[in-house]
Formats: structure tokens, C-alpha cells, sequence
């Protein structure tokens, strides 16, 4: 796992995990958080914009000001 940015973390038992960019927070395993104020938080889940939020698992945000709350969401 890796962080790299202002304010960006990654779980210490996040696996397989990335954040990019500047206060991006994940908390899942094989997952990523790119771009600005992204919250990550489920297994196998990716935040690509500004600022998004993710709840779940298996679940992908691209844009800005998304908010999902469940698994396997598709959010644009």
C-alpha cells in the first residue's frame, strides 16, 4: 500500500491499496482514492475526483461530490 500526497493515509491493514493526491483517507483492502478529499472505506473499492465518499465494497466513484452507501455501486 502507498500514499503519497498531503494528508493521505492508507489503513495499516489495507492491502493492495493506493491514495493520490491530497487528504485522501482509504480504509479497505485492493482499494484507491485519487484526486482531493476522498473517502475510502471497503474492499476492492476506488474514488476517482473530488471529494467522494465510498461505503462499501466492490464499489467505483468517478466525478465529484458522490456519495455511495453500499456495495457493488457504480457512481458517476
Amino acid at each position: 500500500s502507498i500514499a503519497i500526497g498531503a494528508g493521505s493515509s492508507v489503513n495499516a491493514g489495507s492491502t493492495s491499496s493506493v491514495a493520490l493526491g491530497v487528504n485522501n483517507s482509504v480504509t479497505g483492502s485492493n482499494s484507491g482514492a485519487i484526486g482531493t478529499g476522498q473517502v475510502v472505506n471497503g474492499n476492492g473499492s476506488f474514488a476517482i475526483g473530488d471529494p467522494n465518499t465510498v461505503n462499501g465494497n466492490a464499489s467505483f466513484v468517478y466525478g465529484d461530490i458522490i456519495a455511495v452507501n453500499g456495495g457493488s455501486t457504480f457512481g458517476i
